[in-house]
């Protein structure tokens, strides 16, 4: 074995240029190979450290016989005693974690807590999660009024960890709870769908709340995790289905899918995941044009082992006379493969590990890095696999030699070895070519997305912070009369929800006067807005008129005397047709009739505005309602529209209205363009990995090129010399 290898490296080093370039060409292709490997084991890495047979309860809803598939994450909590109590023979355990919710602030000495999500939970979701305490008790989230904090904000906020049985301020619907810290946990991995801040006791939540714990379907705010044998899943998934059919037989189908923990970062829901998640596309993506590229450097190496292969001849020649076998020639010749790729494997693999921080920064994306066992594994697996795919055909090609055809100087002018470098050659060069049509596609698909007509104008529209709702409107007159001393700022409103942001509240099936009872809308999100939404967020008036301050007493939401809700209504152009309305002007003062929160609604449609596009996910045609004053949240957020002539000054100018009028010291201030613009972050980033793959392809392809110029030089030289 010893002598094989010995010869091997004297035959690499017999062609010192050959091996180079066939190093440096290999080493680029399993820098990249390595590089997405590291990408994909992170992203497959995902909640692998949580319990096992977990599953997450998705539901969709779609019109009778027209189920669509369960894209919403998060359901009603009033399905948890339905499920423990009909189907509990089925599930081994479940909890409700509540989506972080609009309306609910964390606050230490009377000063509000920025960045930090929090979670309302119940004391057995360590059954579930892999929650590492540091000190405490998770048990303590069944008694209210507590709170457990991750270790990096408990150190933001008190300087330390030990700090049981202190204290802070949850500030849930604009009221104040005293919450005893009964625990402090070790940060959530970045590999984890679930990041919590922090987590405080789901019954605090249901006193200030409590119509979120009796509703089956409407209020859709927990994300709910079962935890149950594999072969019961489709068993719970069919009697939900059924379940729900018998109660709501004319309101449409709902459909409901367990998703198992470990695949919900690749297969996110278009509503209600907690935080941004990943895409299978883009790993997927990456893995195949890792191994395009790899295939590309093998290539190189079989075009430029078969183009030299007349410097061996004489060698292979010589020692066939002496009693070589083909066998062991073979050997020799995989065995410097090896060598060859075990090299550049080590390269590649260290050039991988240090543009690991910039591929991470420029990408956005995160490498897995840590050097262990499986990480070793996967390196000598890329070291056989590159050796083997490279090696195999030079080994056998050279070892065909025949001395009588080497002493007659016919080796490697044949045909058959003209015509397989042309060939190899030709399908790299195709290949290229066909990466840098994708990549301009890509780049049209992209512009595509970016500059699709919204429907709105989010130029100069600033989205302010998010205020507790009676904070913010006893003070917006206020603002108001801020703005009108201001020439920088055009106008000021409030929301629930602005575009980017996800639904929070949806009415089911609203129906209309005089429109047949089989007009059915689905799910309709439910929008709570302030005065002058339409003119600060852009949307263009088709019909109607926008929420004014005349408008104000008469439309805000409010309980009539007859315990009914009113409300008056701002819809899209998708909404009226939905309905049945032949012409967005025939919806003015129309009556949708709906039930939320167990009370009766009653809309009346002021105004009707063009289609927009308010998430990346949505369309422009979905049914939308805006309902002035109807803010359930306990929160909103204020949005301002300025002149556009400066944005730093106008930030500057909204900053001083702030302070002065909301008395607010620590706040964010985003434009709305941008945070458009980040909802792109998966086109970007499937367009920046082809890109990077393309020009790594061109590279590898023009270094096969020139090794093969290198020998046509030498060729020519000699056949000249003779």
């Amino acid at each position: 074995m010893m002598l094989t290898i010995r010869s091997a490296l004297r035959g690499i080093l017999s062609q010192r240029l050959f091996a180079l370039i066939n190093i440096f060409g290999l080493a680029l292709g399993v820098a990249a190979s390595v590089t997405i490997l590291l990408f994909a084991r992170y992203e497959l890495s995902f909640d692998s450290m949580h319990a096992p047979n977990v599953y997450r309860l998705a539901f969709g809803r779609g019109e009778i016989g027209r189920v669509k598939s369960a894209d919403v994450a998060v359901v009603s909590a009033g399905l948890e005693p339905v499920i423990r109590t009909a189907y509990g023979e089925l599930i081994d355990d479940l909890t409700l974690i509540q989506a972080p919710r609009a309306g609910v602030a964390l606050y230490k000495d009377n000063r509000r807590v920025l960045d930090v999500t929090m979670h309302a939970a119940e004391g057995n979701i360590n059954q579930f999660f892999d929650i590492r305490l540091m000190s405490g008790n998770v048990a303590a989230l069944d008694q209210p009024n507590h709170v457990l904090l991750s270790e990096s904000v408990a150190i933001k906020l008190f300087g330390t960890t030990d700090i049981i049985g202190s204290n802070i301020t949850l500030r849930i619907s604009g009221e104040d709870e005293i919450l005893q810290i009964a625990g402090v946990y070790e940060d959530f991995p970045e590999n984890s769908h679930l990041r919590p801040d922090a987590l405080y006791s789901i019954s605090t939540l249901r006193k200030h709340w409590p119509n979120a714990f009796v509703d089956l379907y409407m209020t859709n705010n927990f994300a709910m995790y079962i935890k149950m044998p594999p072969q019961n899943v489709k068993a719970l998934e069919s009697a939900l289905v059924e379940h729900f059919r018998n109660i709501n037989r004319n309101n449409g189908d709902i459909v409901y899918e367990l998703q198992p923990l470990r695949s919900i970062h690749l297969n996110p829901k278009e509503v209600g995941e907690f935080r941004p998640q990943g895409n299978q596309y883009v790993v997927f993506l990456g893995i195949l044009l890792a191994i395009l590229v790899l295939i590309v450097a093998c290539t190189n190496y079989v075009n430029l082992a078969t183009a030299f292969s007349d410097r061996r001849a004489i060698e292979i020649a010589v020692r066939k006379v002496l009693g070589a076998t083909r066998k062991k020639l073979i050997g020799q010749l995989l065995v410097e493969s090896f060598v060859l790729a075990a090299v550049a494997t080590v390269v590649g693999t260290l050039i991988a590990l240090s543009v690991a921080p910039w591929l991470e920064s420029v990408f956005g994306v995160r490498l897995d890095t840590t050097v262990s066992f499986s990480f070793l594994l996967l390196i000598i697996a890329v070291t056989l696999a590159v050796g083997l795919l490279a090696g195999v055909y030079p080994a056998f090609y050279i070892s065909s030699f025949r001395p009588k055809r080497v002493l007659a100087g016919e080796v490697g002018k044949g045909a058959q070895s003209l015509r397989l470098r042309q060939a190899l050659v030709l399908g790299q060069s195709c290949l290229a070519v066909t990466l840098i049509s994708l990549s301009i596609v890509s780049y049209l698909q992209l512009k595509h997305v970016e500059s699709r007509p919204l429907g709105f104008d989010p130029k100069n529209v600033i989205v302010g912070p998010e205020l507790p709702s009676e904070l913010a409107l006893s003070r917006i007159e206020g603002v108001r009369a801020e703005i009108a001393l201001r020439p920088e700022i055009l106008s000021v409103s409030l929301a629930e929800q602005v575009p980017s942001m996800p639904f929070n509240i949806s009415v089911y099936d609203p129906m209309a006067d005089g429109l047949p009872a089989s007009q059915h809308l689905g799910s309709v999100p439910f929008i709570g807005v302030g005065v002058d939404f339409a003119k600060t967020l852009g949307l263009k008036v088709i019909a109607g008129t926008d929420f004014n301050e005349s408008l104000y007493s008469r439309y805000r939401w409010r309980k009539t005397e007859s315990g009914v809700i009113s409300v008056g209504l701002l819809i899209t152009r998708a909404t009226a047709a939905a309905s049945g309305w032949r012409s967005p002007e025939d919806a003015i003062g129309k009556i949708y009739r709906a039930e939320l929160f167990g009370a009766n609604v009653v809309g009346e449609v002021v105004g009707v505005v063009e289609d927009f596009v308010f998430s990346a996910g949505s369309v422009p045609s979905k049914p939308i309602f805006f309902a002035l004053g109807a803010f359930l949240q306990g929160s909103e957020t204020v949005i301002f529209r300025s002149t556009g002539d400066d944005a730093n000054i106008a930030k500057s100018v909204i900053g001083d209205i702030l302070r002065d009028v909301y008395m607010l010291e620590a706040y964010r201030l985003d434009s709305l363009d941008s945070l458009i613009a980040q909802q792109h972050a998966d086109e970007l980033t499937q367009f920046r990995i082809l890109i990077g793959f393309t020009i790594l392809s061109i590279t590898l392809t023009s270094l096969g090129i020139l090794g093969l110029a290198v020998f046509s030089v030498r060729q020519k030289a000699r056949d000249t010399a003779v």
